[in-house]
């Protein structure tokens, strides 16, 4: 029984350690999303959804507002990327970022997963004000 539990758990995200937060995102027709993020920077106080858009493509970019303490995050993920996230270390006078958008997700049954894009994007609060110069984007996973 444990072996089926540790299994089912496994089964739904790849890494071994839970989110330092979970950013729900809209639903749409195929299913709910969230970003996970990974904070070891100790920086992030908080986060929220912005707009999804299916079909379309929006490359991973990270943009810093340093006025409102906030970075605002946009990627493309596919129709069963339901648990993109962001890993995020460092300080705020140089903060790296790694953004999976369509991180491998496992599952016990097969899924069919449609050929199309969505375009979603998070704002998280910070603690500090980071500027954009400060920011090292190491790119995907």
């Amino acid at each position: 029984m444990l072996t089926v539990l540790v299994v089912a758990g496994c089964a739904a995200r790849a890494l071994p350690y839970p989110p330092t937060l979970s950013v729900p995102l809209p639903e749409n027709e195929f299913g709910t999303f969230q970003l996970d993020v990974y904070d070891y920077s100790g920086l992030v106080l908080g986060g929220k959804s912005g707009d999804q858009t299916l079909g379309t493509f929006v490359p991973v970019d990270v943009i810093a507002m340093p006025e409102s303490s906030e970075l605002q995050i946009t990627w493309t993920g596919g129709a069963c990327s339901h648990r993109p996230f962001v890993e995020i270390r460092g300080t705020s006078g140089d903060l790296r970022l790694v953004v999976a958008p369509s991180p491998v997700e496992y599952s016990l049954a097969p899924v069919a997963c449609p050929a199309i894009g969505i375009g979603s994007s998070a704002t998280l609060s910070l603690a500090e004000p980071v500027s954009q110069e400060s920011i090292r984007f190491t790119g995907q996973r």
